[in-house]
């Protein structure tokens, strides 16, 4: 090895020390309002137990942990926050290795599209947000749908994997929703059961085990289900709760012609014409999946990385076309597309990826920055540069439809 190797090798090093050192830092400084219901969380289930303390927002696993972080809290309640940015921090190193092991001769662009990229280290180490622990389970199931493997092992692998992911967090539905219409049309409509059933059987292992304990616990045995229905109807009824996206755009502009004052949360769903506008932008994105699961089922042989583009899909529409979106549900979207852009080297998906990052970034910053212990650095405007990067997010999420809807065509 010569002496320019070993010092870009030293470099690279340097800089995933660099990344972890600034994560870190973040753990000792207060974020977000999350870790306030976070901290609840774990307070109850520290007290109470799992069975008495579960609700909606989050699953079982995430209850568990929050219980575990709320005992490791006790140690140093000054600062009580950290052990519920650490366990967040333990599941972007699996996503970080993930993405290293798979895509190791393009380390250096997975250095700064990933481990050094401020959209990726900011809310969770800084602001506090906690998505890395079921995204890190979907990519892996994603990798294993995409695998060599045979069918019976891709289906028990993939189904697991994403029954971990579904007890971690109720937004789980979004790439099993287009799992579900590929299943249906690939195998179903075909009169292939098997490997429908073998996803099913892995899949519901840990659902019907917790359904178990919540029914020993004296709990219903559709307690669990009966979470999830509340989640989907009750949780953020709003056209939008602080995503950057077209219906922020719309929020403003109707609660200025309605002289509204108050948050972005506030045209709320249960109310004419506000569910009718939700009940579209459902129908949407049945729409949008179904054609995408349609021009792929046309071929006769799946294209590359099949799995991460209908997964990565589903995921950018849910806080784009869908209302309700949180301000960091782009997350999981923003991931996957970094090994896509790295592997099929589009430059119209390349550049939509860096117009929304830029776009949520700017959006976390100005609504969290770095948390409340610590004033944002750089002030930047509201509105209505805010609604502004809302309509030009809708314009670049058209892109992103665009794209993954003419992939077949290669």
């Amino acid at each position: 090895m010569n002496d320019r190797s070993k010092f870009k090798k030293t470099l690279f090093y340097v800089f995933v020390i660099l990344g972890m050192v600034l994560r870190v830092w973040g753990f000792f400084y207060n974020g977000n309002e999350n870790l306030i219901s976070y901290r609840e969380i774990g307070q109850n289930v520290r007290t109470k137990g799992l069975a008495e303390s579960f609700g909606h927002g989050y699953f079982p696993i995430a209850f568990l942990i929050f219980g575990l972080n709320d005992s490791l809290s006790q140690l140093s309640p000054e600062v009580w926050w950290w052990p519920y940015k650490a366990s967040n921090f333990i599941f972007e190193l699996g996503l970080a290795l993930t993405l290293f092991v798979y895509l190791w001769r393009h380390k250096w662009k997975l250095l700064f599209t990933y481990w050094l990229n401020p959209w990726f280290l900011i809310p969770g180490a800084w602001a506090g947000f906690w998505d890395a622990p079921y995204t890190l389970f979907i990519f892996w199931a994603i990798l294993v749908l995409d695998s060599k493997f045979d069918l019976k092992n891709k289906m028990i692998s993939a189904g697991f994997l994403f029954g971990f992911a579904f007890s971690i967090k109720p937004q789980t539905f979004a790439p099993l929703s287009i799992l579900a219409l590929y299943f249906l049309i690939n195998f179903v409509f075909k009169r292939k059961i098997l490997p429908v059933l073998q996803f099913l059987f892995a899949f519901t292992l840990l659902p019907v085990m917790f359904s178990l304990y919540f029914y020993i616990s004296g709990k219903p045995i559709y307690f669990m289900l009966k979470w999830y229905a509340a989640d989907m109807k009750y949780t953020m009824p709003f056209l939008v709760n602080s995503e950057i996206n077209i219906w922020h755009t719309v929020t403003r502009i109707i609660m200025h012609l309605k002289g509204l004052t108050g948050p972005i949360y506030s045209l709320n769903t249960y109310t004419f014409p506000y569910n009718i506008l939700e009940y579209f932008t459902s129908l949407v994105y049945i729409f949008l999946i179904f054609i995408i699961i349609h021009l792929y089922a046309k071929r006769h042989t799946l294209p590359k990385y099949f799995f991460m583009k209908i997964i990565t899909f589903s995921l950018i529409l849910l806080p784009q076309i869908g209302t309700r979106s949180h301000a960091y549900h782009f997350f999981p979207a923003s991931l996957f597309l970094i090994p896509l852009i790295i592997l099929e080297k589009n430059e119209k998906l390349i550049m939509l990826w860096v117009i929304s990052v830029l776009i949520h970034l700017y959006n976390i910053w100005w609504q969290y920055g770095l948390g409340p212990d610590i004033r944002s650095p750089i002030p930047l405007w509201g509105e209505p540069v805010l609604s502004m990067l809302g309509f030009l997010q809708f314009l670049a999420t058209l892109g992103f439809i665009y794209i993954f809807l003419r992939v077949n065509k290669a």
